[in-house]
This record gives C-alpha cells, structure tokens and sequence, in this order.
C-alpha cells in the first residue's frame, strides 16, 4: 500500500546497489514513471506482466541482474522506450519486435544480450 503514496514519482534510480529479490507486480501501477534504472543489482524471476501498464516509461534498465524466464508481452505496450536494456540477464527470452514496429521507436537504440534467445530486429547487441 505504500506504492499508492508514491503514485506521482517520474525517475526511480536504484542501480549498483545489490539489491536482492524479484519485481513486484504492483510496479505497474506506477504508471507516471519514465525512468526506471534497476542496473547491477541482484534481482532475479521474472519481469512482471504488469510493467507493460508503465506506459510512460522512456528509459528501462534491467542491465546486470540475473532476470530469468520469458519477457512479457505486454512490454511492447511500451512504445514511448527510447532506451531498454536487459544486457546480462542470460536466462531472459523472449521477443521484443513489436517495440521495433512503433514509429516513435525506430529512431532509437536498443540493446539486448548477445544471445539469440531475445528477438528484435532493431536492437544493437551489449
């Protein structure tokens, strides 16, 4: 319930801090945030479904953490990301093409792991 307080926040930095544990669902619900920056932290599960709620979101770093499972769908609702990271997660697969598809994103840079196991045709590799 202390997420209701902070509804209004725009910009939440919490990289290199070795932070532990997984993602909330009740993330989505901050819904005026456009940046989010979990970068070298410790986090690890899955990316929550409801992060695609997020939809003024501009910036997204899940860089250097130990995400694992399947990138949900719901991140291509995302289509105000100028920047998305997910270098270093290698257990994350997945697909983010529809994010290539917007026409706000095309002019931006992506970056994903090296791997094959995340598709997207305009992402630049870590």
């Amino acid at each position: 319930e202390w997420l209701h307080s902070i509804c209004g926040i725009v910009d939440i930095r919490l990289f290199g801090n070795s932070f532990s544990g997984t993602l909330s669902s009740s993330m989505g619900e901050l819904t005026a945030l456009k940046l989010l920056s979990l970068y070298g932290n410790r986090l690890e599960g899955t990316i929550p479904t409801e992060m695609g709620l997020m939809t003024a979101l501009t910036f997204l770093s899940f860089a250097q953490n130990m995400m694992s499972s399947s990138i949900p769908s719901s991140i291509s609702n995302l289509s105000n990301l100028f920047h998305l990271s997910f270098c270093n997660n290698e257990k994350l697969s997945g697909s983010i093409e529809q994010l290539c598809n917007t026409t706000t994103t095309k002019r931006f840079h992506y970056q994903v792991d090296r791997k094959p196991s995340i598709i997207c045709s305009c992402c630049v590799p870590c």
